[in-house]
């Protein structure tokens, strides 16, 4: 097994044009959820070099921090390759300078973020929360913190 594909389906907000499996942010199903994905791995993991480590979703970063580190302490049962890429999902309206300190710190090297279009009115179309310059701005901080892969989700 070289690459690894975890699913964390909780949402802040569900957006009308996504087909993925995904539910709303509810803490206590969120802590199940990490406590069944750490049995899964213990059961299943047979100690595989992992050389690419996706968390996607739903919305990695609609994550509390606390369970955030908890993720990154059960991702630590995997045997990961010294240059192994490790990315994380995130809505952009979740980027803040705590949220990519503590992902910097975890080992994340490289950032998915959902921008979807960089035209305010598709945006407000698409129900997004966010402008064209928050955008500017959440990518200028993910690369002051260190950032230089930075995937963008954009749809046409």
């Amino acid at each position: 097994m070289e690459s690894v594909y975890i699913h964390i389906p909780f949402c802040k907000s569900i957006c009308s044009y996504c087909d993925f499996c995904k539910m709303y942010y509810h803490g206590p199903w969120v802590t199940q959820y990490l406590n069944a994905l750490l049995m899964e791995i213990e059961e299943r993991y047979e100690g595989e070099e992992i050389n690419t480590l996706y968390i996607g979703g739903g919305t990695p970063s609609s994550l509390s921090l606390k369970d955030i580190k908890y993720l990154f302490e059960i991702i630590g049962k995997f045997k990961l390759s010294n240059n192994c890429e490790i990315s994380f999902e995130c809505n952009l309206n979740d980027i803040n300078e705590e949220l990519l300190r503590t992902l910097k710190d975890l080992g994340v090297n490289r950032l998915s973020i959902g921008i979807e279009s960089f035209n305010d009115d598709k945006l407000k179309f698409m129900e997004r929360n966010h402008t064209y310059d928050e955008a500017k701005y959440a990518m200028k901080l993910a690369r002051y913190y260190g950032f230089d892969n930075i995937n963008l989700d954009l749809m046409y």
